[in-house]
């Protein structure tokens, strides 16, 4: 693991200093508590050359931070997306009106366009990053990807599907069906049929002849009402 820190604007302010103070290269390590070599690159690199007779300039801690600043924005690799605007075209284009997945881009453009090759990391890094987002009007790239199993739903979609979807309330069903189900009494199904009977036929109090479940049901006495 690498624990190398750059030089801030106070240390290179420091070594200016100590530079105009006389101080050796080691003196001015030991004093920011930096490398020797660091310390000689550092003024090697940023001392400007003066025209007239050749000779090396005092160092400047600012122009050297800025220059710093500088060469920092071209470090590091470069985003193939950010940096080809005809290859970001064709991969939006494919994601969105052809349904291609970032696997296939990949492929198909190794094969008939080796100048414009792009991995499907990169595709899915651009797509999590929100980069590609300003090519599809009013929806994520993500969207635009294949999916495998159940089908996205919008915003607010209630899931109505294993639910049996209730019409009518117990209040809005009619006052005999109503009065039946509180005293216990429904359909039933005769035991001797198979086939299912219509909806209007209903048993009647002490018919041993009709059953609910499989199971005769109970002879009832009928019962006296004040």
């Amino acid at each position: 693991m690498s624990h190398y820190y750059h030089l801030t604007l106070r240390d290179r302010v420091f070594i200016s200093a100590l530079t105009i103070s006389g101080k050796s290269l080691s003196e001015i390590a030991c004093a920011i508590g930096k490398n020797v070599s660091t310390i000689s690159r550092e003024l090697k690199r940023n001392k400007a050359v003066s025209a007239q007779d050749g000779a090396s300039a005092a160092y400047d801690p600012c122009a050297a931070q800025a220059r710093y600043q500088r060469q920092r924005k071209h470090c590091g690799k470069r985003n193939i997306l950010k940096s080809d605007s005809l290859l970001t075209r064709i991969v939006s284009n494919l994601l969105v009106k052809k349904f291609w997945s970032p696997e296939q881009i990949q492929y198909r453009l190794r094969k008939e366009l080796p100048n414009l090759r792009i991995s499907a990391t990169t595709i899915y890094r651009g797509i999590n990053s929100g980069f590609l987002d300003r090519f599809v009007d009013g929806r994520k790239m993500s969207r635009h990807l294949r999916h495998h199993g159940k089908t996205r739903h919008r915003k607010g979609m209630t899931e109505r599907r294993g639910k049996i979807q209730i019409t009518h309330s117990i209040e809005e069903r009619p006052w005999k069906l109503r009065t039946d189900l509180a005293w216990g009494i429904g359909k039933a199904i005769p035991s001797s049929e198979k086939r299912a009977e219509p909806a209007s036929r209903l048993w009647s109090i002490g018919s041993p002849a009709f059953s609910v479940a499989g199971k005769p049901l109970p002879r009832l006495r009928p019962m006296c009402l004040p």
